[in-house]
C-alpha cells in the first residue's frame, strides 16, 4: 500500500512531532502552513509559519571588501597551500586600500589586469610601459622608464584632479612619470595657484600663489587675506595666507525662507553664532519659519527658534500608510499615527481635508492601509 495513502488515513491519530518527518506539513495548531505566494506589509498579513519579507528602502551602506581579506608578506608563509601571497592589484582589485599584499589564488591569462601578464610563479608581473603591446599610462601620467625611475613619489597638491595615491607605486613600476602642468596632458593647477614646474618639487609643477601679492584667495567667499581679516587669528592659515572669513569680513549670513523672510543675521561672539558669526534669528510669524513648520513658542515640541512642525488638523497631510489623530497613544511630531495606535473617535484619514472618518482628518472615508510592499515567506 503507498506510503503517502497510509499517511493520509492515519493523519488525525499521528502526534505533532511525528508529522515534521512526514510528507504533509500541518501545524499543530491544526492551521495548514500556506505556501501560497501573497503580498504583505507586516507579518501578520501572512499565515501561520511565514514572515513578511520587505526589500531595503535604499541600497545597503557600508560594505567591507577587506572583510575576508588575509594579509601577508613575501617572507611569511601565512597562506592557505592553494593560495600565494600577491599585490593586492592582482588578489583584490579595485581595493588597494585592504592591503600592499594579500592572499590569492595563483593568476591566469585572463585574471590579470590589462597592465600585467601572468608569470609561471603564479604571479601578475607589471608589463614596462615602453613594450609592444602595453597598456597606456593613466590619464596624467606619460611613459618615461628612465624619468620615472628619479621621479618623486609623493602626492600632487594644488591640483584640479587628485592623485590614486594607493597606486603610485604600481604605474611608477612601470615607467610612467606623472606629467607637469606644463605638459600636453598634465595636471591643471586650481586657482590662486600658478603653473611653474622649475620652482616647486611638487609633482604637478603647481605653486600657491601669495594672497598679499594677488589680493585673492582660492575663495574670496569663504577666505580672505590674512593681513585684511577682522579676526586674523581664528585660522587656520592655508598656503595662500588666507583664512577663513567671517560676516565682519563680509560673509553672507543671509537665510531665507520659503516664504521669501531673511532671517539670518551678523552677530560674531554671540553666543548661538555659527562659525561664520552668522545668528538664525528666533520667528515672530509663521513667515520666518522652514518646512512649513509653524511660530509657536509655547509648545513643548519648537526648536530653538520657536517654531514647530504642523500639526495634521492644521493641513499637514500624513504619509501614506498613517492617520491623523493627536489622541493617539504613539504619534509623530505632526500628529500622526499608524492605524494600530489610532484610537477609537480618531481621524482615519491622513490629515486635515483628507478623506477620513469620524475624527479631525476628514469627512467620511477608511483608514489608509500600509503599501504592501513585501513577500511572505517561511521563516
Amino acid at each position: 500500500m503507498p506510503l503517502v495513502w497510509e499517511l493520509g488515513k492515519s493523519i488525525s491519530s499521528l502526534p505533532c512531532a511525528a508529522l515534521l518527518l512526514g510528507v504533509l506539513a500541518v501545524a499543530c495548531s491544526g492551521r495548514s502552513a500556506d505556501t501560497t505566494p501573497r503580498s504583505c506589509a507586516a507579518d501578520a498579513d501572512c499565515a501561520a509559519g511565514q514572515r513578511c519579507a520587505a526589500p531595503a528602502d535604499r541600497p545597503v551602506i557600508g560594505m567591507a571588501p577587506c572583510a575576508r581579506a588575509v594579509l601577508c608578506s613575501e617572507a611569511d608563509a601565512a597562506c592557505p597551500a592553494d593560495q600565494l601571497c600577491a599585490p593586492s592589484w592582482q588578489s583584490l582589485p579595485g581595493y588597494p586600500f585592504c592591503g600592499e599584499r594579500l592572499c590569492a589564488a595563483p593568476c591566469t591569462d585572463e585574471s590579470c589586469p590589462a597592465d600585467a601578464e601572468c608569470a609561471s610563479n603564479g604571479l601578475c608581473e607589471l608589463t614596462r610601459c615602453d613594450a609592444p603591446g602595453a597598456a597606456a599610462c593613466p590619464e596624467f601620467w606619460r611613459c618615461d622608464p628612465a624619468a620615472a625611475a628619479t621621479a618623486s613619489h609623493e602626492p600632487v597638491s594644488g591640483t584640479t584632479t587628485g592623485d590614486d595615491t594607493l597606486e603610485l607605486e604600481r604605474h611608477s613600476q612601470r615607467g610612467c612619470v606623472r606629467s607637469t602642468c606644463a605638459e600636453q596632458g598634465g595636471f591643471e593647477c586650481v586657482s590662486a595657484w600658478s603653473c611653474k614646474p622649475d620652482a616647486t618639487t611638487n609633482p604637478a609643477g603647481c605653486i600657491p600663489d601669495a594672497c598679499g601679492n594677488t589680493g585673492h584667495c582660492s575663495n574670496d567667499e569663504t577666505l580672505v587675506c590674512q593681513p585684511q581679516a577682522k579676526h586674523p587669528d581664528r585660522g587656520p592659515l592655508d598656503l595662500n595666507g588666507c583664512v577663513p572669513a567671517t560676516c565682519d569680513d563680509g560673509y553672507s549670513c543671509s537665510l531665507v525662507t520659503e516664504a521669501g523672510v531673511d532671517v539670518g543675521v551678523c552677530r560674531y561672539g554671540a553666543p548661538n553664532a555659527d562659525y561664520y558669526g552668522c545668528v538664525v534669528l528666533p520667528c515672530t510669524t509663521d513667515d520666518e519659519c522652514f518646512y512649513d513648520y509653524v511660530c509657536d513658542h509655547a509648545s513643548p515640541q519648537a526648536d530653538e527658534r520657536g517654531c514647530r512642525q504642523q500639526s495634521c488638523t492644521e493641513g499637514y497631510r500624513c504619509p501614506d500608510g498613517f492617520v491623523c489623530d493627536p489622541k493617539a497613544v504613539q504619534h509623530d511630531g505632526a500628529d500622526c499615527t499608524t492605524p494600530e495606535f489610532a484610537t477609537s473617535g480618531g481621524a482615519s484619514g491622513s490629515g486635515a481635508g483628507g478623506s477620513g472618518g469620524s475624527g479631525a482628518g476628514g469627512s467620511g472615508g477608511s483608514a489608509s492601509k500600509p503599501p504592501l510592499r513585501g513577500q511572505c515567506v517561511a521563516r
